[in-house]
């Protein structure tokens, strides 16, 4: 748990250029904010001479929440008193927002299986729901698996007297993000002052378009990759391909301003991201006191955007 309370004084005087620019003024501003995270995790060991298996399930917590006040006033009759007496200036505003909070409730399991030292399998899956989505879309499930074949083990391989490691691993899975903004999905509004005569009187204004059908943006990955060493893993090499497609983007798009408003979060298009990793580790001199090793990485990806605003993009 985690709580923090700060508090800014700032106060122009008239030697300031603001305050010669314009009047004496100042402003007090108090922030406070606090977390909550729990998680509880339940695992499960299981070692035997040929088969292995590990197996964890949890669950997670996480709420955030934020305050904020300030108070401001200008024309100030001098710089003797300061921000001590804020009722000697004209106020000019007093700026608020209460309860910025957001909520994170997620479950997840994975289990890992090994026979023999060969055959490796991970299984995951979590569900998380998130306040920041629309009521009926604020649940994201994501599943992934995975699995390695050791091919250094197998008796064929061995036989080669080539490779120290040699491991065939593929892996495909999903995840999300919610990494938008609280009350995106709600019909908000803000305090505002409208003209009426000669005074300003107090009123209420949209302050934004609401994403009723607003969603969890959604990542697929495929990777596929080979681990190879040799000379007593004096030299890795270690090629990986890899495939991620995203949908259900989320961005804050421009809308026509006859709305009101010049943009809006909403889930918009897809993409798709393709690439080729390799990289090669070689140890050239290990000693008790000098060590040399080389390292060299090259990688090509294609970055492509496949729709926006549901329609399809084509080359």
């Amino acid at each position: 748990m985690r709580y923090q309370t700060s508090r800014q004084d700032i106060f122009y005087g008239e030697k300031s250029i603001t305050g010669k620019r314009s009047s004496i003024n100042g402003n007090i501003a108090y922030n406070e904010n606090g977390s909550f995270q729990t998680s509880n995790v339940f695992t499960y060991d299981y070692r035997g001479k040929t088969h292995k298996l590990n197996v964890m399930a949890g669950q997670e917590w996480i709420s955030r929440w934020s305050k904020y006040l300030g108070a401001y006033a200008t024309n100030f009759p001098n710089n003797d008193i300061g921000l001590d007496d804020m009722g000697l200036g004209t106020p000019s505003e007093i700026r608020s927002s209460v309860n910025d909070d957001d909520r994170l409730l997620s479950f997840f399991a994975r289990a890992n299986y090994n026979f023999r030292e060969k055959y490796l399998l991970t299984a995951t899956v979590r569900a998380d729901g998130s306040s920041k989505f629309a009521a009926h879309n604020k649940w994201g499930f994501f599943p992934s698996v995975s699995a390695a074949w050791r091919l250094s083990e197998e008796e064929f391989i061995k036989k080669l007297n080539l490779f120290s490691d040699l491991k065939l691993r593929v892996g495909y899975g999903l995840a999300g993000n919610n990494r938008v903004a609280s009350y995106t999905s709600l019909d908000l509004l803000t305090s505002t002052r409208y003209p009426i005569g000669e005074a300003l009187s107090p009123g209420y204004a949209t302050s934004g378009i609401p994403s009723a059908d607003l969603k969890w943006e959604s990542n697929k990955t495929l990777n596929v990759g080979i681990d190879m060493g040799f000379l007593e893993q004096r030299i890795i090499v270690s090629p990986e391909f890899y495939l991620n497609k995203s949908s259900n983007l989320l961005l804050n798009s421009r809308v026509p301003t006859s709305s009101g408003h010049k943009t809006m979060m909403r889930n918009i298009g897809k993409t798709s991201n393709i690439g080729f990793d390799l990289s090669i580790t070689s140890v050239n001199i290990q000693k008790k006191n000098f060590t040399w090793t080389t390292n060299f990485n090259v990688s090509h990806n294609r970055n492509k955007i496949e729709a926006l605003s549901g329609r399809t993009v084509f080359p």
